[in-house]
């Protein structure tokens, strides 16, 4: 059953990337052409590796797709959300095979996500590397999960959502070793970028998003109101009937307790937190937010996950 989960996942994969090639058009014509070009140009002008606003991990790793036009990067977009798919195919599949077939089901019908893997955005390598970094814990592979969820901060400014609770499960698990190894993506980035800027907290000083801004703000729940243009309303009801049930499993399911807890502290967790740290900065006007639906994306693959689980 969950191999034909995977082949589901890698056709409906094939399907966004034969829908850009076959498409006249440019979905983002603002942001999504800028991340392209940065990525393009990357090879030929070095410092644009380290650009902040760019995304210095998204540009790396789309550059070699991006040589091949548009259409590259939502290659690499597609078979990012491939491997999303796939690593939370393996971490429910143990459980109930059958369930697997969810998964792509309902990330790649997510509104947004289809959205950012189309348009070119850097919303799914942030998604991704959050499921690699579950998969990794999931499987007691700690200090891998700690190395992964340390480049996390350079492909999304999500990381304050999603970092705290790797934070705390690693804590809670008391993998003391492993705890160094969450600065270890930010260390080599700083340093690599310590004779470039002259300053070895660039990252934090270089910040585009400062706190106050030129958008304006907007209602608290502008993204709960949007949320069937985010997620989709079949995701979004089966998230919010899970919460009720996982509470439920937490309680009544004592055999099973950890596993349940695992999800709800890595997944729905920093996926709630995007949310209410998204809705608070539109609400108050800063930190760069323009109320843009589509920076939820980053928190599908978490929901898609606690979901099915």
């Amino acid at each position: 059953m969950e191999r034909g989960a995977w082949m589901c996942a890698a056709l409906l994969a094939a399907v966004v990337v034969l829908l850009r090639v076959s498409s006249p058009g440019v979905l983002e014509m603002a942001d999504g052409d800028y991340h392209y070009l940065f990525a393009r140009w990357s090879w030929a002008h070095p410092e644009l590796l380290l650009d902040h606003w760019a995304k210095p991990l998204f540009t790396l790793l789309a550059s070699p797709f991006a040589q091949l036009g548009l259409w590259g990067v939502t290659l690499f977009n597609a078979g990012s959300a491939f491997v999303a798919a796939w690593l939370c195919i393996g971490i429910v599949r143990r459980e109930a095979p059958g369930a697997a077939w969810a998964v792509p089901v309902l990330l790649f019908c997510a509104p947004a996500f289809l959205y950012v893997l189309l348009a070119g955005m850097t919303e799914a390598l942030f998604a991704v590397l959050t499921i690699v970094v579950a998969w990794c814990l999931v499987r007691e592979r700690y200090v891998p999960g700690a190395i992964v969820a340390s480049f996390v901060p350079l492909a999304r400014p999500e990381y304050v959502a999603f970092m705290p609770a790797v934070f705390a499960w690693l804590v809670w698990k008391r993998q003391w070793r492993a705890l160094p190894w969450l600065a270890c993506g930010l260390l080599v980035y700083s340093l690599i970028g310590w004779p470039v800027f002259h300053d070895p907290l660039w990252f934090f000083h270089n910040d585009p998003y400062p706190g106050n801004d030129i958008y304006g703000s907007g209602a608290f729940s502008h993204f709960w109101d949007q949320r069937d243009a985010i997620a989709g309303e079949p995701l979004r009801t089966l998230f919010l009937l899970s919460c009720v049930i996982m509470a439920a499993l937490i309680v009544v399911d004592r055999e099973r307790r950890e596993d349940h807890l695992r999800m709800s502290v890595l997944a729905a967790a920093p996926a709630i937190a995007m949310w209410l740290a998204h809705s608070y900065v539109w609400w108050k006007g800063g930190h760069g937010s323009m109320g843009l639906i589509r920076v939820l994306a980053t928190s599908l693959p978490l929901m898609v996950l606690f979901t099915v689980h």
